[in-house]
Formats: structure tokens, sequence, C-alpha cells
């Protein structure tokens, strides 16, 4: 309503790009009488029934492929860095066929065929007319193909949940799933399976799409495939509790809050679950299982008020609950010496735990803990934090003056109305 209000009776040039669901259309695109005359709106799509089920007026226009010449010249450039080559001619222009001249195909042919002999070029062609069909996802997979394993877990992973999200941070994630982030994500760049724009990690359309065939292909249940990240996969597999030790990785970020049931031993059998992300998703809460082989877990709204008392992830390296339901995470000890970085912000906390056994922590978010009126001494001991967020910690009264201030490179004790002890850490 609000486009629709702000762009009444004006005259504007409106670019959809890529619509490849009716919602996008019915939000951005109500119909034509949301603007004025004169208008000019253009809708890329690879489904025309898109167009027919909003009515949309239709003055099509197809994109056509490359010229025979021009698809040759932009091979050439990829294989050999020049024009095309008399040697290689015949060769390239059957590449240049098989591509069926798009671009990307045609890109991703040269680059993996550049400074190769004509043996390897044959040999390459060959195996690719075994198989004729799906032309595209066939030239794509040769690139992914020659990829050692831990490239393509980190690949298949920046594809499944990390397009277009900042490549510091995806890294971030990477690494704590012991997948060598940012080796990996330059061996991509330099591939051309991936590039840079601004701070973001993107690629290609049809790319990302090869890549779900990939995980897709490993099997029909969801349950059996290393990575997770449709609403509907997820939802089937919590609910029926058809996890199994193949899953690695299950990401979901919701545009609205939306709430599921979910089978209580839902993760029971997700032996190797390294990594979750669940952004506005809200499950049923009464866990007694989480998996020990998390590296990262994200899990805004969290149901419960704890975590299971089972819960042992040596190998943890992010916790991040907040607005969750958490009052205490546990009681007593564990040792998780591989973590580096907690956030509890906005949720119910009531006290900290006890962080003795934690002694690798570096950041620590409790901001918006408004119950929060208990801070473990045991904080004092930890020498390695850089970041200590109590903003908002309305009820909290105390805080150790003995936290090491040594590499603190940021505290903040903004609105905590009622701390009392705090100037002998601040003069310290």
């Amino acid at each position: 309503m609000m486009i629709k209000n702000f762009l009444w009776n004006k005259k504007v040039l409106l670019v959809l790009d890529d619509v490849d669901q009716l919602e996008q259309l019915e939000l951005l695109f109500g119909d034509k009488r949301w603007f004025g005359a004169g208008r000019r709106i253009i809708i890329t799509t690879r489904d025309l029934r898109l167009l027919v089920s909003h009515d949309v007026e239709i003055k099509q226009f197809e994109l056509m492929g490359l010229s025979e010449d021009k698809a040759l010249q932009l091979f050439s450039w990829h294989a050999f860095k020049n024009d095309p080559n008399d040697e290689y001619l015949e060769l390239s222009k059957a590449f240049v066929k098989y591509g069926a001249k798009l671009p990307l195909t045609l890109k991703t042919l040269g680059i993996f065929l550049c400074g190769r002999d004509q043996g390897a070029w044959t040999s390459t062609l060959d195996k690719l007319k075994k198989d004729p069909e799906e032309t595209t996802f066939k030239t794509l997979l040769v690139s992914y193909d020659v990829l050692d394993d831990m490239t393509k877990n980190v690949f298949l992973d920046v594809a499944c949940f990390h397009k277009g999200n900042d490549k510091d941070r995806v890294i971030e994630i990477l690494d704590c799933c012991d997948f060598s982030g940012c080796i990996g994500i330059d061996v991509l760049i330099e591939k051309s399976l991936l590039y840079i724009s601004g701070k973001n990690l993107e690629m290609h359309d049809l790319v990302q799409e090869m890549t779900w065939k990939i995980v897709r292909r490993k099997s029909k249940e969801p349950g059996r495939r290393s990575w997770l990240w449709l609403r509907e996969e997820i939802f089937h597999v919590l609910k029926n509790n058809m996890g199994t030790e193949d899953i690695e990785g299950i990401v979901l970020h919701l545009p609205k809050r939306e709430e599921a049931h979910c089978n209580f031993e839902a993760f029971s059998k997700m032996y190797n679950l390294k990594m979750i992300q669940f952004n506005l998703l809200f499950l049923s809460p009464g866990f007694e299982v989480l998996p020990n082989s998390f590296r990262f877990l994200e899990w805004r709204y969290y149901p419960s008020k704890s975590l299971p008392p089972s819960f042992e992830p040596d190998s943890l390296t992010v916790l991040s609950l907040p607005t969750s339901e958490i009052v205490r995470l546990w009681n007593g000890r564990k040792r998780l010496s591989n973590l580096k970085h907690m956030d509890l912000s906005y949720s119910k906390l009531i006290r900290t735990p006890d962080f003795t056994e934690i002694q690798n922590l570096k950041r620590l978010v409790l901001e918006g803990c408004y119950d929060l009126i208990e801070i473990h001494p045991s904080i004092a001991a930890l020498k390695r934090f850089k970041i200590l967020n109590f903003k908002n910690c309305m009820s909290m009264k105390r805080l150790p003056s003995e936290i090491a201030m040594e590499s603190l490179e940021f505290l903040s004790l903004s609105r905590c109305v009622n701390l009392k002890r705090f100037r002998s850490l601040l003069e310290t």
C-alpha cells in the first residue's frame, strides 16, 4: 500500500528483474492503475505463466543468444586471453555450439580450458556430449568437478545459505564449520563461480541453480541431504523427525515471524549438524536433545528457557540466541574452550552462566536483557574480551570490577540505570 500511495498517478520507470514468484508482482506491481500515464514497467522472468497469471499486458521480447562470431570471440577471450586461436578453431566452434551461445557457459568453459592442451579439450568435449541434456548444467558442472572437497563444500554452502551476504561474515561462519572460508572463496572467485559486489558475495543465478541441483541429486528425501534451506523441506524434516547424520547445515530466514510445530526428537539423529541459522522461525518448546556437533548456532526466538542439559558442544564457536526465551543457559559449568562469540541480546536471561571454562570468549552481547540481575564473578577470569555490551541491562546492579581491560575494544554500560559498582572498573 505504501508503494501504491507513493506512486499514485506518477510517471515512473519500474524494473522488476528475475521475477520468479507471483507474490512479487502482487506486492510491487499491483496493477497498471497504480501508476500514472506514461509509465514504463519492465519485467524479466523465465516463467511466462507468472505474467499471464497476473494479467500483465505483455509486449514480449525474447532475449537472444550471442551471434556465432560474438560467441566465439567471448569464448576465446577467456580460453586464450586473445582472439580465436587458429590451431584450436574447430574445437572452439564445437564448444561454442555446445554452450548454446550463452555468455555464462562460454565464460565458464573458456576459463576451465585456458592453458590446457588439445587432448584435454577433446576429452572435455567428449565428456559433455555423452549426456546432451541440461546443457548449461553440464557445462557449469565441469568447473565444479575439478574443485577439491573442501572448496566444493564452501561453494555449496555459499550457494545454499550465503549468497548476497557480507564476505567477512560468511568467512567467519565457514571457518566455524572447518571449511577454510578465506582460501575457498578466493579459489571460487578465481574460477568465476563467485564474485564480489561491494562487500557482498554474489553468484550468477544459473550457477546457484546448478548447486541446488547438486545438493538435491544426493537424495529425494531432504533428510538425506547435507544442506537444507527451503521452508517446506525444513518443516517436513523437523515435524516428522526425518533428520539423519547427513545433514550438516540448516538455514531459514523468513520474511515474518512464523510458528511451526516440531517433533521434540527432531534433532536427535543429526549427529553431524554443524550450523543452524533460524530467523523469525518460532518452534514449539520442549527440546531434550541438540547435537553436540554444533560449531555455529544462531537461533532467534529460541523457544526454551534453557539449553538441554545434555548439550555439550565442544567445538561450538558462535552461540547466538537473541530475542529468545532463555532465562538461564545451563546449570554449573560447561567446557566450551572454542566458544568466542556469545549473543543473548533481548532475551529473558536472569543470570549469566559460569564462564570458568570458556576462556577464549571474545565477544559477549547482553544488550536489552532487561531482567538480568547477576553477572557470574568468573567473568573476571576471562582475558581475551574485545567486546562487552551490557546496554539497557536495567536490572543489573553489580559488575565485577576485576574484568580484564587490556584487550577490550568496546564496552557499553549505556542505560544500566541500577548499576552501582563500576567506578573501579572504569578507573583501571
